[in-house]
This record gives structure tokens, C-alpha cells and sequence, in this order.
């Protein structure tokens, strides 16, 4: 009587839980909705004309001024403008270093784009398995159910609650990290 009584206040437990799984896979979602979102207004900011930034910059060097070049490559910004203003930064040196100050300026510009990239892809893979858990907690709870009345007396409503609760946070998770 007394392991009845521990597993009744466990599924209790359990059912109070749901919330807290389905309120885990909605901050994961909305931590995804806000570095995608992120991402999205720091690429729009970051995409520029290059073909104006390439004539500016070819009249400046025909003119013979790596200065206003460099000045025109902080003005416009952007991960070509940088490059480039690390290539002009080596225009005295030998052509192996000044492809390594591109390489090295290239690297740096993907960095920052890439940035946050890592959370979204740690948000797909764990949005889901917080659904699983879900589902198995559901199940769980629902076969508790089906052992404690012993298959006589099924409550419908809680047996329909338990499973209620696995295929609702299995949707929650697969919507909230599948659909990245």
C-alpha cells in the first residue's frame, strides 16, 4: 500500500511537470525566434553595395590613395569592406601576406556572422528530446494508471489526460526544435 502511495504522489508530481516541460520547450523556442531574428537584422545591416564600395575604392587607388581607400573601407563597414581594408592595411608587403591578412580578415568576418549559430543548432537537438521526455513521463503515468486499478476500473479522463500530456509535449518538442 505504502509503494502505492509513493507512486500516486510521483505521478502527482508528474502532472504538474507537463508545464514545466512544455514552459522548457517554449523558452527554447523563443530563444531560437530571438537569435534567428538576431541574425536576420545583423545580415541585413551587414549586406552592402559592394559594386558602389569597388568603384569608390578602385577610383581612390587610381588616384593613387591607399589612405581615402582604407577611409572609404571604414566608412562603408561590412564583411567586404573589411577584407579589403586588411589587404590595403598589407599593401607594402609580399603577396603571401597579404593573402594571409585576407584569409586571417575572411575568418574573422565568418566568425561573426556564424555567431549564435551554435544556439539555434543546441535548441534543435534539444527542443525534441524535452518532447520525448514528455511522451515518456505521458506514458508513464498512463500505464500507472492502467496498473493501479488494476485493468477493472480504467479511469477514462485520467488515462486520456496521461496521454493528452505525451502527444502534447511531443508535438511542443518537435515543433519547437524540429522545425529549425
Amino acid at each position: 500500500m505504502e509503494n502505492i502511495v509513493i507512486i500516486s504522489s510521483f505521478l502527482s508530481q508528474m502532472t504538474a511537470s507537463w508545464n514545466l516541460i512544455l514552459i522548457i520547450i517554449a523558452a527554447l523556442s523563443v530563444a531560437s525566434v530571438a537569435v534567428f531574428i538576431e541574425r536576420l537584422l545583423y545580415l541585413h545591416k551587414a549586406e552592402r553595395d559592394t559594386n558602389l564600395l569597388i568603384i569608390r575604392i578602385r577610383d581612390a587607388l587610381s588616384a593613387g590613395s591607399i589612405v581615402e581607400a582604407v577611409q572609404i573601407c571604414e566608412e562603408t563597414g561590412g564583411a567586404i569592406a573589411n577584407i579589403v581594408k586588411a589587404a590595403l592595411a598589407k599593401h607594402q608587403k609580399s603577396k603571401e601576406q597579404i593573402e594571409t591578412a585576407i584569409e586571417i580578415a575572411g575568418m574573422v568576418e565568418v566568425a561573426s556572422l556564424e555567431k549564435n549559430a551554435k544556439i539555434l543548432s543546441v535548441v534543435a537537438h534539444i527542443a525534441p528530446m524535452v518532447g520525448l521526455l514528455g511522451t515518456v513521463l505521458g506514458f508513464i503515468q498512463a500505464f500507472s494508471e492502467m496498473r493501479m486499478s488494476g485493468m477493472v476500473d480504467i479511469s477514462a479522463t485520467k488515462l486520456g489526460e496521461a496521454m493528452e500530456f505525451a502527444l502534447i509535449t511531443t508535438a511542443a518538442g518537435l515543433a519547437g526544435g524540429g522545425g529549425l
